[in-house]
């Protein structure tokens, strides 16, 4: 992980913290120096409807207050649907 992290960091040295999910490796990421956080939401502005309009969107989604550490993946197989707890985590570089 560390390898990673230092290689991300010179490559692009404006970012300043690593955000991911896991479904299971959350005690290895506490190893790794990573926290528990609120879930982030991704944002797509390369769409037409988003053109000119982006600071709107991220002021609108960043207002929202998130108050749990976790969420849900969903998952379909075939006819099945399962809704698997995820975790987010965050770590400073």
């Amino acid at each position: 992980m560390k390898l990673v992290e230092d290689e991300l960091h010179q490559k692009e040295p404006k970012i300043k913290c690593i955000y991911l999910t896991t479904t299971d490796k959350r005690h290895f990421y506490e190893k790794c120096g990573y926290e528990e956080t609120t879930p982030r939401v991704r944002l797509n502005i390369s769409s037409k409807l988003f053109s000119g309009n982006e600071e709107i969107f991220k002021n609108l989604l960043a207002s929202q207050k998130q108050t749990t550490t976790n969420s849900h993946v969903i998952l379909q197989k075939g006819s099945s649907i399962q809704r698997i707890e995820t975790v987010w985590m965050k770590k400073r570089i």
